[in-house]
């Protein structure tokens, strides 16, 4: 079993991934905290990301080379 290899001794706790929207705490932790479901904690999640984030320029070059494309697929396939 992989359990009981040395490997899996050296690498679990920082190759582990626990989800965030998940709560593992007991029930009482949870309602004093309060007992937010999966669907709340994605909502809430998804309006900080929406909130908070910020979309990078894109270069002048990528727009370029990009907008070729689109002329090309025009050209090509637009009749």
């Amino acid at each position: 079993s992989f359990i009981k290899e040395r490997h899996t001794l050296e690498h679990f706790r920082k190759e582990m991934w626990l989800p965030k929207l998940t709560d593992r705490s007991f029930p009482d932790a949870w309602v004093k905290a309060g007992a937010h479901d999966i669907w709340v904690k994605a909502r809430e999640k998804a309006e900080k990301i929406l909130a908070e984030h910020t979309v990078e320029p894109v270069p002048q070059e990528i727009k370029e080379r990009l907008e070729a494309v689109v002329k090309r697929a025009k050209e090509r396939y637009v009749k």
